[in-house]
């Protein structure tokens, strides 16, 4: 099985500062500075050469806009790209392009308070590049790899429009998640659909009368928690997931009917340590099926624990790094699709977002998370494997907030 991981942060840190958008705060916005980006890797071990060759696509377009009117949300911005592949099996040129942007986002006052924090946007910019996407352009062959290269020259001579449309999240002040989609069109070339999500941030004009309400309201905050300072064992949390994967391109380019899939149902339950730390055990059930496998079904079980950076924070929203140990029969060694393995010790690594639904509970929370998980035991040809997390968490007790 070839393993091949786009991992599409598409313009990771592009909103970053929108926060005063989704409030009714006199704080006016003044500029916004981020980039987005795009990671695609693959990775093949040959089993009888001992031999193993990658190739690594990575795109970053830096941004920078401004707020021009004051009782808009209209942004204009210039940005740039910079996209390079790497490889022990090829070379291609690097890509890169220059551009301005604009961005309207509509700020429609919602009933519950969590959906103020949606907003709808949309977006045009458009940019001269040193490549273009075409219809037809030629499959690249690089050992196990296939891929496409766009048409490029060493100048900035081909014209590109992008029409974008999506929902801006407010997380916490100015952090703001976005997701949306982007309608590509390049002059005399191809158009084509891509989807972007987004981490971003603005700085905003002080206001005085509202940073001493702030501050006013942290120390009543602090006086509160001061009271109830005894956070261990105070608050537990049990949460399931279901995660999807799929794999429909073959390193066997004769077989064109390839495909692999797996579904991962996550069971965990917490306790907490402290007010920024939990710790609990977690059990997957892994159900895979494919064109070189039978349906299987994996167990992975283990002990895993949470540190909140958001814990001295007012908000109800976690943003947590986890670190687990666990034990299983999930092999994910050499080309082929994950088979059986007994006895395989893993470490997983990874992170997310808890945002409460309180339209619907104050203890339910969505769970928005993406892990890695690494096999310890000393096996030839083992490879990590990254699951993307989307469940739901509910909250025994009081909440470390």
């Amino acid at each position: 099985m070839k393993i091949n991981i786009s991992i599409a942060l598409v313009m990771f840190f592009i909103n970053y500062g929108k926060a005063q958008i989704f409030t009714e705060s006199k704080e006016k916005n003044k500029f916004e500075i981020g980039f987005h980006t795009a990671y695609t890797y693959g990775s093949h071990f040959d089993k009888i050469t001992n031999e193993k060759t990658y190739i690594v696509i990575n795109k970053t377009e830096p941004f920078i806009g401004i707020y021009p009117f004051k009782k808009t949300n209209l942004l204009f911005g210039i940005k740039g790209e910079y996209q390079f592949l790497k490889s022990n099996v090829t070379s291609m040129p690097d890509l890169y392009s220059v551009g301005i942007y604009s961005r309207y986002i509509f700020n429609k006052k919602l009933k519950y308070s969590f959906l103020n924090r949606f907003r709808l946007f949309s977006e045009l910019n458009t940019n001269l590049k040193n490549y273009k996407y075409t219809d037809n352009m030629p499959v690249q062959q690089a050992g196990y790899f296939t891929y496409t290269y766009p048409e490029h020259t060493a100048n900035l001579r081909y014209l590109n429009f992008n029409i974008v449309s999506g929902i801006i999240f407010n997380i916490w002040k100015g952090f703001n998640l976005e997701l949306s989609g982007q309608y590509s069109i390049y002059i005399k070339g191809s158009s084509f659909i891509e989807p972007r999500i987004s981490l971003s941030y603005i700085f905003k004009e002080k206001n005085t009368d509202n940073d001493n309400y702030i501050r006013t309201a942290k120390r009543n905050n602090f006086i509160k928690q001061k009271e109830t300072n005894k956070f261990f064992l105070n608050s537990f949390s049990a949460g399931s997931s279901l995660t999807y994967i799929w794999d429909d391109f073959s390193t066997n380019l004769i077989n064109d009917d390839y495909f692999f899939e797996e579904y991962t149902w996550n069971l965990n339950f917490a306790a907490s340590i402290n007010k920024k730390i939990s710790a609990g055990i977690q059990v997957m059930n892994i159900f895979t099926d494919g064109t070189y496998t039978d349906k299987n079904r994996y167990l992975i079980y283990g002990l895993f624990t949470q540190y909140d950076f958001f814990a001295k924070m007012r908000t109800k929203i976690s943003l947590f790094l986890e670190i687990s140990i666990n034990r299983g029969d999930y092999g994910t060694v050499g080309i082929y699709d994950p088979y059986r393995i007994n006895n395989l010790w893993y470490l997983g690594t990874g992170g997310g977002f808890e945002l409460p639904l309180k339209m619907i509970s104050e203890k339910l929370f969505i769970d928005l998370s993406l892990y890695n998980y690494s096999i310890l035991n000393r096996i030839e040809g083992k490879y990590s494997f990254t699951q993307y997390i989307l469940g739901l968490n509910y909250h025994f007790g009081k909440k470390r907030k």
